[in-house]
């Protein structure tokens, strides 16, 4: 079954589109050159759409510390500055225990304050943003206007209009206060291994 995938990179980091490794079967592997497909002006990302044969059944959201978070970007050589609302350091709300959320096809999560992600703390909105799964694809979609939120895809704002879906990788951090506050990472799942 061919799926279409998003696959996005840093321009400044890079000269030219990457070439995608895809483990298919661990007998075979796909190597695929990727087609330019969309620029962002704003944010310097080009994003990639590519299709593969691997079928994606589930995707989770795992809750991230934000230490867990700073280094997760580290390792992939993104950087971020600290907002002015976070330098003075963080409240304890920081270190609550979240539980990782499931997502499976056509599923539709709240992320916010809300029982969901145990978030009390009122800096952050009751609905930021949901996530969606279908069709093997999550999504990303804004429920509050960039100037009425603090939320952060892979180290940098999500400055994006208001219901609009923005597809995400499997490993992407999406953070629901600054770059690395209440941040979840998605994995996306096969049932018969792992994207």
């Amino acid at each position: 079954m061919e799926v279409e995938r998003i696959c996005t990179f840093d321009r400044k980091l890079e000269k030219k589109p990457p070439t995608l490794r895809l483990e298919a079967e661990e007998t075979k592997t796909l190597e695929l050159d990727l087609q330019l497909d969309m620029v962002d002006q704003a944010t310097d990302l080009t994003t990639f759409v590519y299709s593969s044969a691997v079928n994606v059944d589930m995707a989770n959201l795992v809750p991230m510390t934000r230490l867990d978070c700073r280094k997760a970007l580290l390792a992939n050589m993104i950087t971020y500055p600290e907002p002015e609302y976070l330098v003075a350091g963080g409240p304890s709300e920081y270190d609550i225990t979240r539980a990782m959320i499931t997502l499976e096809d056509n599923e539709i999560v709240k992320l916010g304050r809300n029982d969901l992600t145990n978030i009390k703390w009122s800096a952050v909105s009751r609905e930021l943003c949901d996530i969606s799964f279908k069709s093997n694809i999550a999504y990303v979609t804004m429920k509050k206007d960039k100037e009425e939120h603090a939320v952060y895809l892979n180290g940098k704002a999500l400055n994006r209009s208001v219901d609009e879906k923005i597809p995400l990788n499997d490993s992407d951090i999406i953070s629901l206060y600054g770059p690395t506050g209440f941040a979840y990472q998605l994995k996306l799942y096969s049932f018969s291994q792992e994207c």
